[in-house]
C-alpha cells in the first residue's frame, strides 16, 4: 500500500488533486502542515496529519482539528522540520509500497535541499520514496538496475554522492556505457528516451533520478 504524503508548499505546485486520487487509489494520505488543509479542502480526509500548524489560520486549524484522524501537533521551534518528522513517523510502517511526497519542492530554497537530503530515509527503510510536484519527479537509487518509464520529456541523472561509478544507459537519446558522473557537473542533465523504457545501470554511488518538464 503506498503513502501519500502532501507537505505544506505553494498550492500552485500541486498536481491536481482528482488526478491523485486515481493515482493513488487504496493509498494512505497524511498531511504535513498546511498540506492537510490542502488536503480536506480537496475532499481527502487524511489519515495522519503532522505539523506545529503555524501556517494555517485559527479557523482552518479548528477544521483540521475536527476532521484529520490521528493529529500529532509539534512545538514550533524543534530539530526536525515537519516532514522529517512525518517521514519518522510513517517510513517504516507496515507494507512495501512507495511513499510519495507532494508539496515539498516549491517555494524556499533551504526546504527544498533538505527535502531532497531527506530522501535517504526512503533507503534507509528499504522503500522507494518519490519527490513530485506538477512538472518533477524525483527518486534517489542505491547501484542496481532499473527500467525507466516516465510521462515527462526529460530524464536527467544527478550525483547525490561525490562520484557515482559505472553508469550505462540504453534506450535514450544519449546512451552511455560505463560512465562516470562527479558532483559538480551537469553531464547527466536533459536525455531524453527514444522509447516507451530506457535501462539504466550503475554500480557505486547514489544517483538521483529526476523525470522533468518544462512547465
Amino acid at each position: 500500500m503506498d503513502i501519500v504524503i502532501v507537505a505544506g508548499g505553494p498550492e500552485d505546485y500541486l498536481p491536481s488533486f482528482t488526478g491523485l486520487k486515481k493515482k493513488h487509489r487504496g493509498a494512505v494520505w497524511a498531511g504535513v502542515d498546511r498540506g492537510t488543509f490542502h488536503l480536506l479542502k480537496a475532499g481527502i480526509t487524511p489519515s495522519y496529519a503532522f505539523g506545529d500548524f503555524d501556517s494555517v489560520s485559527p479557523e482552518e486549524r479548528e477544521w483540521i482539528n475536527r476532521t484529520a484522524a490521528e493529529l500529532a501537533v509539534y512545538p514550533g521551534e524543534k530539530d526536525e522540520t515537519d516532514l522529517e518528522l512525518a517521514l519518522n513517523a510513517l517510513a517504516s510502517a507496515e507494507g512495501d509500497g512507495d511513499i510519495w511526497i507532494y508539496g515539498a519542492t516549491g517555494g524556499r530554497l533551504d526546504h527544498l535541499l533538505a527535502n531532497v537530503q531527506l530522501m535517504l530515509k526512503g533507503l534507509e527503510v528499504k522503500r522507494n520514496l518519490i519527490l513530485a510536484d506538477r512538472q518533477n519527479c524525483v527518486r534517489l537509487l542505491e547501484p542496481g538496475s532499473y527500467t525507466v518509464t516516465t510521462e515527462m520529456p526529460y530524464v536527467s541523472l544527478i550525483p547525490f554522492t561525490r562520484e557515482v561509478k559505472g553508469i550505462t544507459l540504453t534506450g535514450f537519446k544519449y546512451n552511455v556505457a560505463d560512465m562516470g558522473l562527479s558532483a559538480g557537473e551537469s553531464r547527466g542533465v536533459s536525455n531524453e528516451l527514444l522509447e516507451t523504457r530506457g535501462f539504466l545501470s550503475f554500480r557505486e554511488g547514489l544517483l538521483l533520478l529526476l523525470e522533468t518538464g518544462d512547465g
